[in-house]
């Protein structure tokens, strides 16, 4: 279950990315604060605390209509995006591993 719900989450990063680009080239604060709080709902459940944090940022910026600030804030989201994305691929395949020698063993 774990699993796959990693996998959703790696799947869903590309289109949170696209879909806050977007947002900001046409001036939609409305998507930006729905798409952050989307993917800061997501990343809280898996521990994810520097992405959330970072969205909850980009969240108040969409709901206050304060557009200026946001491409700074998404170029931090995407950087965080990436190294927790590292890190769940890191434990994934640390548990991997132990699967292996314990199926091994």
């Amino acid at each position: 279950m774990q699993r796959e719900m990693v996998a959703l989450f790696r799947e869903e990063v590309p289109r949170w990315s696209a879909e806050l680009t977007t947002a900001l080239a046409h001036g939609d604060a409305a998507l930006l604060q729905e798409t952050a709080h989307a993917a800061k709902g997501a990343a809280a459940q898996f521990g994810g605390v520097a992405v959330a944090a970072t969205a909850r940022r980009l969240e108040k910026i969409g709901r206050e209509h304060d557009l200026e600030r946001a491409p700074i804030v998404l170029r931090e989201l995407e950087e965080e995006f990436g190294r927790f994305l590292a890190a769940l691929a890191a434990e994934e395949a640390e548990c991997g591993t132990e699967a292996v020698a314990t199926e091994v063993a």
